[in-house]
């Protein structure tokens, strides 16, 4: 022990580092089994690093460097005493870091910390040591140290491709991470990396109670903090995907064998390490790179670890540095499960956008998609169904698009596939000929659980005279007569219906919002209970087939309670064709913008087809689910604005995305559709021709929330114009960026008669007075409404006066709630 110590405390300072070495496999050997280097642990004391708005200070403590990798010191373990400063630039995520820590400014101090980096941390160090006394090492110090050194490589493995792209490119300075132990919060994450469109992140480390990583706060650094919509389109991908061409052999064992070639162009020079997407399940094999073996890297798979979460991706190591504008092959092949059994020839793709390698969903080009199946089985894809033929005892299908989709995707099952090609938009339904595992079970628990109740029922009506304990049944459907119940939760003949309803919103949508944007589109049934709309394909869950009465007899608590419900869900999935897959969101913050058109849009049609009872409905419930609460006397609006996206789901609200986004937005599109909409005429053409526009716009393209916002005020009324200043920020600060749902009160008098009567009072803020809001004022006389003008409501409240021509019955505030208000 005395002997290592002598080791561990020698103090020497390294030359500065040199070229890394070329080779991937060596620098991975190496980082995946790095340890302490035994020749630089210092004692230091008084050192503070800058990371843009993140502050460490070291007050005193140990530090110990990593052994250096070709040269570089890429890592550090300190124990001691410090300190992290991060100030978020901006309210919101000021607000999101006050939610998880109690503090709108991370200041915790920390007695252990973990770093790995690209950057210069290492010289830094050592700079600011320099000139000082040098204090000793003491043995207590190292002893510290020393469970670090046996799961130091352990601990950073994830890092691993991170640190070999930089280790690798033309560019350094640019990667810093540090996982942290702080004396309140446990431990947690700080990162700046340059190479993420938000290169600041604060994330709470997983645990047992926690299983899942929690982003306290993400932002740009502050140069680009102070004028976010100057960097709303900011990408830091390196590459352009122009085209994906994919084989893919699905085994009768549902293994899927794929080869794909993806043609892409370099956005920037010296570059060499480039990340697919694609599912864990699936195990890349060989990688070529314009014809030529590429070394390749991905993950190890292993099941129900902790350690693997969140991995969905493989690296390839180009053979040299890429130059901008160059194109270049990938071809990848790949091999493993995507596909789970549902019942009989009935499958579940568990990856619908990761089962081939891409370079993000919101990167657009051209597919061509090949696929080889077993003979029985029938496949349907996104794209233009081209190719047709079969030999010996596999079915083949090529699907090709009309210029470039944001995804690709496929359904894979025994169908029975039924054409209509006379309406405007060619339509196709594949139906399962079988009954889901799940459903038939369901259906005979149900028929065990009304056997049971007959036998009940017979027992209490013997008088009591049956003693004893009545056998259990069963619910297994292994030998139960009950064919004429599986017979009613068969889809087989309800695609009349169906298709009847989604070539109604089609048309509706086409004439609404512009053309249909693909050839032809391909409704497929999907055996679980969700749905989701790709390019040209609707994955609709066997649910939305269900009347009510179906639901009743399956005894589910989910329910809709109006065949309306069903009939809402599929509108929005047709709805994405324009919303999601015409038109793409930018980043996750931007999501919002088509899950809410597309929601919006599903209530549209209903309004047109059901009427504005219906459509109130969608509304009323859209209200009531934001209002919610959620735990702790918050509601679902107080857990975070529309702009943070994913982030709003948290382990103390799972469903906060959900219940946000999707009702939310919905209510704001609607404030927008009312804002825009003709007073005297309740013409909505402004409305639509704002969506329109912002539709041709951003064709082919991924839009922003500010894109959205720009649009909106190239449309904007006198009416809108509340701050007087010619933008809708007052809008979008409060619905889009902020949280809030104000309530107002009304008093009013009605003075003379005849047709001389004057209308004066006031609309006073409950809550929420920094709102400013235009809430719209009607008289009703009898079961008329007269609009009055708008009282734009703010601070205390405001006052108005409006001349009649005759006295009505009352004054009456938003009656079809234009406004996201609390109250009738």
């Amino acid at each position: 022990m005395h002997a290592l110590l002598i080791i561990l405390a020698a103090f020497s300072l390294a030359s500065v580092p040199g070229p890394v070495q070329d080779d991937a496999d060596e620098i991975l050997a190496q980082l995946s089994k790095v340890r302490l280097d035994k020749n630089q642990i210092h004692h230091i004391r008084d050192i503070t690093i800058r990371r843009d708005v993140i502050s460490i200070s070291f007050n005193r403590g140990t530090i110990a460097f990593l052994e250096p990798i070709g040269g570089r010191v890429t890592g550090a373990v300190f124990v001691g005493s410090g300190e992290i400063l991060v100030i978020p630039p901006d309210p919101i995520e000021k607000r999101q870091l006050n939610g998880f820590t109690g503090s709108p400014i991370l200041n915790e101090r920390f007695t252990a910390a973990m770093f790995r980096f690209t950057d210069d941390m290492y010289a830094e160090i050592l700079e600011q040591s320099r000139g000082r006394a040098q204090e000793e090492v003491r043995a207590q110090d190292l002893e510290s140290l020393l469970p670090w050194e046996q799961n130091i490589g352990d601990r950073s493995r994830l890092l691993n491709y991170r640190l070999l792209t930089d280790l690798l490119g033309s560019s350094a300075d640019r990667f810093f991470f540090a996982e942290i132990q702080g004396e309140k919060l446990g431990w947690f994450d700080a990162i700046y990396d340059q190479m993420m469109a938000e290169e600041v992140a604060i994330v709470g480390a997983r645990s047992p109670s926690l299983p899942t990583s929690q982003v306290w706060a993400s932002f740009n650094r502050r140069s680009e903090a102070r004028d976010p919509e100057a960097v709303d389109h900011e990408d830091p991908s390196i590459v352009d995907a122009l085209r994906y061409e994919i084989d893919t052999t699905i085994r009768p064992d549902t293994v899927l064998e794929a080869r794909a070639d993806i043609t892409v162009r370099a956005r920037t020079d010296g570059e060499r390490v480039l990340t697919f997407d694609l599912t864990r399940t699936l195990r890349v094999t060989e990688v070529l790179v314009n014809g030529l073996p590429a070394k390749f890297y991905q993950h190890a798979l292993v099941p129900d670890s902790d350690a693997y979460q969140g991995f969905d991706s493989f690296v390839v190591v180009l053979p040299g540095p890429m130059r901008k504008d160059e194109e270049f092959r990938i071809r990848s092949r790949y091999t493993g499960r995507v596909l789970e059994p549902r019942g009989e020839g009935i499958y579940f793709i568990s990856e619908r956008s990761l089962w081939y390698p891409n370079v993000g969903m919101h990167d657009p080009a051209t597919f061509d998609l090949t696929f080889h199946y077993p003979v029985g089985h029938s496949l349907i894809a996104t794209g233009d169904d081209v190719e047709r033929w079969e030999d010996a005892a596999m079915g083949h299908s090529r699907w090709t698009t009309r210029g470039e989709f944001f995804v690709a995707g496929f359904n894979y099952g025994d169908f029975t596939i039924e054409q209509r090609d006379t309406g405007s938009v060619p339509l196709s339904i594949s139906l399962h000929n079988e009954i889901e595992t799940a459903l038939r079970n369901r259906v005979a628990q149900r028929a065990f659980e009304l056997e049971e109740s007959i036998r009940a029922a017979s027992t209490l009506s013997a008088g009591g005279r049956r003693r004893g304990v009545l056998m259990p049944v069963s619910p297994s459907s292994e030998g139960r007569s009950v064919p004429r119940e599986y017979e009613a939760f068969s889809t087989l003949g309800m695609s009349e219906r169906v298709l009847d309803e989604i070539g109604s919103s089609l048309d509706f949508f086409a004439e609404a919002f512009g053309p249909y944007p693909y050839g032809r589109l391909v409704v497929s049934q999907f055996p679980v209970p969700f749905s989701q709309g790709w390019p040209s394909l609707l994955y609709i869950s066997t649910f939305s087939f269900m009347t009510p009465e179906q639901w009743d007899r399956l005894g589910l608590t989910q329910a809709p309670s109006d065949v309306l419900d069903t009939e809402f869900v599929r509108a929005h999935e047709v709805a994405h064709q324009w919303f999601g897959n015409m038109v793409s969101w930018h980043s996750y913050r931007d999501q919002w913008i088509m899950e809410a058109l597309a929601n919006y849009a599903g209530a549209m049609y209903l309004e047109e087809k059901h009427g504005a009872d219906a459509f109130r409905n969608i509304l009323d419930q859209a209200t009531e689910r934001l209002l919610t609460a959620t735990g702790e006397g918050r509601t679902h609006d107080d857990n975070g604005p529309l702009w943070l996206g994913y982030r709003l789901s948290t382990t103390k609200v799972p469903n906060g995305y959900v219940e946000t986004v999707y009702h939310k937005g919905t209510l704001v599109v609607h404030m927008l559709r009312m804002l825009m909409r003709d007073p005297e005429t309740s013409s909505d053409e402004r409305f639509l021709a704002m969506v329109r526009h912002f539709l041709e716009e951003f064709q082919g393209r991924a839009a922003s929330t500010f894109d959205l916002k720009n649009i909106a005020e190239s449309h904007m009324t006198d009416r809108m114009d509340v701050s007087g200043e010619g933008t809708l920020d007052w809008f979008f600060d409060q619905w889009v960026f902020g949280t809030g749902v104000p309530e107002y009160e009304l008093t009013y008098s009605l003075d003379g008669g005849g047709s001389r009567v004057t209308a004066s009072g006031r609309v006073q803020p409950a809550n929420l007075p920094d709102f400013i809001v235009p809430v719209p004022l009607y008289a009703r006389t009898g079961a008329a409404l007269t609009y009055l003008g708008d009282v734009v409501v703010e601070g205390e409240g405001a006052e108005f006066f409006f001349a009649l021509d005759s006295r009505p019955d009352e004054l009456v505030l938003d009656p079809y709630h234009a406004v996201l208000r609390r109250g009738d």
